[in-house]
């Protein structure tokens, strides 16, 4: 119907926006995408915009209220039936756990993530999730470097620079690495250039 191609065209603005980096744009496209679907009871559209609308809240500051919905996009995906989008949704959500600080919660995430994609062979966000994996690996070292700076100032001692934690860079790298051996495989040169962007960080912080 006419109600239903309105609803997918504006869902794909919201994409589109998303991945050219335009949060408030991605926002008004799903608004209006949720509005119609809610209205005309499109479950499934109803279902995917909340999602873009979560990644949009986060972009622009407001993280916990866009954790909130997409966390009721992914809930209302799956309560449709349908096994379209799984790994895009839970790309989004491990990411927003990441954003609110949840990272232990984002790291399970990707995993379950990466399992359904072994089960079920939609593998279009594998690259992003490992390369996900290891930032949010990276994430959980550096909030862990700044309890223990906070640690150190409450007790008085020099608060030097903590020396970078080796094993997690190691293990974020691997990461990495498989991220862009994958999307060099499927040819996402999106995916690929944005894992090199992580991978040069660490890289720059090693000196080499």
């Amino acid at each position: 119907s006419h109600g239903q191609a309105l609803a997918w065209a504006l869902n794909g603005n919201a994409m589109v926006h998303h991945f050219r980096g335009e949060p408030q744009a991605a926002q008004q496209s799903a608004e209006e995408a949720l509005t119609l679907s809610t209205t005309q009871q499109f479950a499934l559209w109803a279902a995917y915009s909340p999602a873009i609308l979560g990644w949009a809240l986060i972009a622009q500051g407001n993280k916990e209220q866009g954790l909130v919905q997409t966390q009721v996009g992914l809930a209302s995906l799956r309560a449709t039936g349908t096994g379209l989008w799984q790994s895009q949704f839970m790309t989004l959500l491990a990411s927003a756990y990441g954003e609110t600080g949840q990272i232990q919660e984002g790291l399970r995430v990707i995993d379950e993530a990466l399992a359904d994609s072994e089960r079920n062979g939609e593998r279009s966000y594998e690259a992003e999730l490992y390369r996900l994996k290891g930032t949010l690996i990276l994430q959980s070292q550096a909030s862990l470097g700044q309890v223990r700076t906070g640690q150190n100032k409450s007790q008085n001692i020099d608060p030097r620079p903590l020396t970078p934690d080796s094993q997690a860079e190691a293990e974020a790298e691997a990461w990495f690495h498989k991220a862009i051996t994958i999307a060099r495989g499927q040819e996402a040169k999106s995916w690929e250039l944005c894992t090199e962007t992580r991978l040069e960080r660490i890289w720059k912080n090693q000196g080499k």
